[in-house]
């Protein structure tokens, strides 16, 4: 809570104001009429200069606003010097209250705030934009990206080494926002250098060790898609169809085979 607010709370309390429901309603109300920064204003012909915690005061002005009697304000006034909340000094045409203890009303929650502060409007502005700005969010991710980053990669070995990752944690599970993180991740290389790390780090067992998609991350980053860069490049002359990683042609050789041996199963079926 604002320690002016609180300041204003105890003078009531303190002084045993707290049911004087008018009193509060002055206290509160000279609080919004006082002068933040010295100025000097004209009352009729008459420069007057006001400095922090001062108000120009007059009782038919008061009455009027907070809808009391001109003596109730007069009383008031007698209560709010005996409370030491305000003094009061008049002249022939006007009176001028001033506020005690002006700047500890003023206190926000870190510190004061300076006796040349902006006018109430103007606070009220510049907290507004704050406030404002602290409601600004970031742009929430894109997690339909996902499916776009992984659709390279065969989907039988991605499902496995998602769900693999997910036991590195405590609740088995692993959100979109990880999943998209790994994604981008593996963005920065070829498809079969991907997946030669993902194949090795299911057939070592690394994800029952605690070793969570980092680790992973550092398979791929060290695998080149086949054990032997000349070995990889041997197979792409034996064979015009290999993608250069032994791992994912044995993969698709057994994606081809299953899909034959479905086929054949259907055509006799058939017959």
């Amino acid at each position: 809570m604002n320690r002016g607010y609180v300041k204003v709370w105890r003078n009531i309390q303190d002084n045993g104001m707290l049911k004087n429901h008018k009193y509060c309603a002055f206290v509160l109300w000279a609080l919004t009429k006082a002068s933040h920064k010295t100025i000097t204003i004209l009352v009729g012909c008459q420069p007057v200069t006001l400095q922090p915690g001062q108000f120009v005061f007059g009782r038919r002005m008061a009455a009027n606003e907070l809808g009391m009697t001109e003596q109730e304000i007069r009383t008031i006034i007698g209560l709010a010097k005996k409370t030491n909340f305000s003094t009061n000094k008049s002249t022939n045409k006007f009176s001028i209250i001033t506020i005690m203890n002006w700047h500890i009303y003023q206190c926000q929650d870190a510190d004061c705030q300076p006796t040349d502060q902006p006018t109430t409007n103007q606070q009220l502005t510049t907290n507004k934009n704050v406030k404002n700005e602290k409601k600004e969010k970031p742009p929430a991710p894109d997690f339909s990206q996902i499916s776009f980053l992984l659709k390279k990669y065969p989907a039988a070995e991605i499902a496995r080494v998602f769900l693999a990752i997910s036991s590195t944690r405590k609740c088995n599970a692993i959100s979109d926002s990880v999943k998209l993180a790994i994604s981008n991740s593996w963005e920065r290389y070829p498809v079969e250098q991907v997946m030669a790390g993902v194949i090795k780090y299911l057939d070592k067992g690394y994800a029952a060790e605690g070793k969570d998609e980092n680790y992973l991350l550092g398979i791929i980053r060290n695998a080149n898609g086949s054990s032997n860069g000349q070995e990889r490049k041997n197979a792409a002359v034996q064979d015009p169809r290999s993608s250069g990683s032994r791992l994912l042609d044995k993969y698709y050789r057994d994606e081809e085979i299953s899909r034959q041996t479905a086929a054949g199963n259907k055509e006799d079926s058939s017959s």
